[in-house]
């Protein structure tokens, strides 16, 4: 029976001893072992029943840089940091300096080693893409026919329309877009914009030139084109060194525009796109003329038609700012000045005005100056005639000289012979 106890005993005294041998260890493991560049990892030393100090390598420090290269551990878990800054492979090396177990007897255990992975990041090229592939107004009619690539369209709407529902999709799904859904208009002309955004931030912004018509409108006939009256004032362009007022058109009192230096008012003509230009209105004679301005520094200009200055100009029609289409004088075609004739809308000056294209610039153009350096050329060219005719007869008397001494020397020649 003894021996029984005491062999019981001991087995178990072996059991817990060889338990004891086998749980004094340390394991190492990594947060991640393959990540892409730039992304950190954490080292993990987890201590069984071991105390001591571990010192800690990388084989590449380009690749996995440790924000430490010595731990202290105790029975527990320690942690250690790890950057990436290129990609490649790196093995973290951890070795035991001077470990016992958790009774204080030395420990002889092995390094260990694990090898991470840096990866290039992944470029997503994200999508360039803001077109729109349809484009409607529900219930009307765009012009021209929807695509992708026109931007701007026009649409007429029923008289007293309020509300209209903007209808849109995009080309690419990851693309948004702003301006559907139902959106307020008014009498007269609309600009509805709708904007799309690509994945990438690429902004493409189409227009609907949305006209609302009017009910029981004025119409007018200007160069056999029929045009619309403009009612409102909100539709009409602002204008400044004008003054708002009303003119009697039809027995109807009308918005219109009045500066007393010219002696003008511009009424508003609408055509059958929508497109709204002001006319001078002559109430007298129920005449419109379409009214032209440019302005240029301080100086604003109402254009007229006029006479070649001189004959040493020529007349152009070139376009100009804000896309005006206007006829021009100048010495040759490729000049950077030209002469526009017209009146200055805030003095009332008219006559013809420099433009300097490179300079941007307008001022008076004065005749008087002009014909005065004209006539200081004249005197120049003639004193130029003058001098070169002196110079012409100075060397035909040489000529006749050398050749009546040259006639007499052959004489003498001769009678030596």
């Amino acid at each position: 029976m003894k021996k029984i106890i005491y062999s019981i005993l001991a087995i178990t005294m072996f059991l817990a001893f060889g338990n004891t041998v086998m749980a004094a260890n340390y394991t190492i493991s990594l947060s991640s072992s393959s990540v892409t560049k730039g992304r950190s990892v954490t080292l993990y030393i987890r201590c069984s029943d071991v105390t001591g100090g571990f010192s800690i390598s990388s084989s590449n420090s380009n690749v996995a840089s440790l924000s430490s290269s010595n731990v202290w551990c105790e029975n527990n878990t320690e942690s250690v940091g790890i950057s990436t800054t290129t990609s490649g492979s790196a093995t973290i090396t951890v070795k035991p300096l001077s470990i016992a177990d958790g009774n204080g007897k030395d420990l002889s255990l092995g390094s260990k080693s694990l090898t991470i992975r840096v990866n290039e990041p992944v470029v997503v090229k994200k999508s360039t893409d803001a077109n729109l592939s349809s484009l409607e107004i529900e219930g009307a009619t765009l012009s021209p026919e929807f695509k992708k690539d026109t931007l701007e369209y026009s649409v007429e709407l029923p008289a007293e329309t309020t509300k209209v529902n903007v209808k849109a999709k995009t080309s690419d799904n990851k693309a948004s877009v702003k301006g559907t859904g139902e959106r307020e208009v008014n009498d007269g002309s609309n600009k509805l914009e709708i904007v799309v955004t690509a994945e990438d931030g690429t902004v493409k912004t189409y227009v609907i030139n949305a006209n609302v018509k009017e009910l029981n409108p004025i119409t007018v006939k200007v160069d056999k084109k029929e045009y619309s009256v403009v009612r409102k004032k909100s539709d009409l362009p602002e204008m400044e060194l004008f003054e708002p007022t009303t003119v009697k058109i039809d027995e109807e009192e009308v918005v219109a525009y009045h500066n007393d230096k010219l002696k003008i008012d511009l009424v508003g003509l609408k055509d059958k796109d929508g497109k709204i230009n002001l006319y001078i209105y002559d109430s007298k004679n129920k005449k419109y003329t379409l009214y032209n301005q440019i302005t240029v520094g301080s100086t604003t200009l109402y254009l007229k038609d006029a006479k070649v200055p001189n004959n040493n100009y020529r007349e152009y029609v070139e376009t100009m700012m804000d896309n005006l289409s206007v006829s021009v004088y100048k010495l040759k075609k490729d000049s950077k000045l030209a002469l526009l004739y017209g009146v200055n809308v805030l003095t009332g000056n008219e006559g013809y005005y420099v433009y300097d294209k490179e300079e941007e610039t307008l001022q008076r153009y004065n005749d008087d100056e002009i014909d005065i350096y004209k006539d200081k050329a004249d005197s120049y060219f003639t004193y130029l005639i003058i001098s070169i005719g002196i110079i012409c007869l100075i060397f035909v008397l040489l000529l006749i000289k050398f050749i009546i001494k040259t006639s007499k020397n052959k004489k003498k020649y001769k009678t030596k012979r």
